[in-house]
């Protein structure tokens, strides 16, 4: 989100003999999205003192509530989905654990500001992981300074209304080491929803073969990839019928991974024009986006 709730300014030896640095933290408030159970995304910070270091961390965190009993994976919804925004955003894996639980009618504590508030509870998960953060910076495709939060609110509409088009692809970031074959075929049935969903948007038939739904997803992609939009369409009907049909060739391993890889990268690319994202923006960060390099033999 791009969101720092601490300034820093610095004093050089010319002022002070020494030098000085000082950081002065604020508050930032809350963004309210809205949607399903009130969604908000609430910038915090804290200090914490491991041995003689001071260290500050920032961070936001999504805050879903409900005044009535609701199914736990319901009020889960609009978590995951953000969790989904950032995995196409960076094609990363990404972490969707829930940390803290709160009942209304729990006791309260006064916080650093004097107020009070009712007490968070700690939630243990044992089956759920954190992902490691990466090591190094990886840019975002779609950045939250385009969205603002009716371009978060637009996109937990579009993960409902394109789950089946989304879930296959999403869920191949998730399943570790894989052949070719099972990715592309994990994807596969995404590309034809996607295809069949956008042609029933336009209110034009929809049941028609492969190659004319994925020549409708190239249309809105074309001008953004750093592949030709036809070219893609033309190679991963070919793969993914190769693996479908048995009176079809086998494709070759390298053409599978690549269709499959090509692939993730159009649907990205949809979902970043989809929002809203500005197509030269969108151009520029796939040409520089460390997945766009093709798998090669070796």
């Amino acid at each position: 989100m791009g969101a720092r709730s601490h300034e820093t300014v610095l004093w050089t030896k010319e002022i002070e003999e020494r030098g000085r640095v000082t950081i002065t933290i604020k508050d930032l408030p809350d963004v309210a999205v809205g949607g399903d159970h009130n969604l908000r995304l609430k910038p915090s910070w804290r200090l914490e003192h491991p041995g003689d270091d001071v260290l500050l961390r920032e961070s936001v965190v999504c805050e879903t509530a409900s005044s009535t009993s609701v199914n736990w994976r319901e009020l889960q919804r609009s978590h995951l989905a953000i969790r989904d925004l950032l995995v196409l955003s960076r094609w990363r894996r990404e972490t969707c654990v829930p940390t803290l639980l709160q009942h209304d009618g729990d006791e309260t504590v006064t916080d650093r500001l004097g107020v009070s508030q009712p007490v968070w509870r700690t939630a243990i998960f044992p089956d759920e992981q954190a992902e490691p953060l990466p090591k190094r910076h990886q840019p975002h495709l779609i950045q939250y300074q385009e969205l603002g939060p009716a371009g978060v609110l637009h996109w937990l509409k579009l993960r409902e209304q394109f789950a089946r088009a989304l879930d296959p692809v999403i869920t191949s970031r998730f399943m570790g080491r894989a052949d070719a074959v099972t990715y592309l075929a994990q994807i596969g049935p995404g590309l034809e929803a996607l295809g069949y969903l956008l042609l029933r948007r336009d209110k034009l038939r929809a049941n028609v073969m492969l190659r004319e739904r994925l020549d409708r997803i190239a249309r809105v992609v074309q001008d953004v990839l750093p592949f030709d939009g036809n070219e893609w369409a033309a190679s991963t009907v070919k793969a993914y019928n190769g693996l479908k049909h048995i009176n079809r060739p086998a494709p070759a391993a390298l053409e599978v991974i690549n269709a499959w890889a090509q692939s993730v990268m159009v649907v990205r690319a949809w979902v970043a024009i989809e929002l809203g994202v500005p197509s030269d923006e969108v151009r520029n960060r796939l040409a520089n986006d460390p997945h766009t390099a093709p798998f090669e033999e070796i």
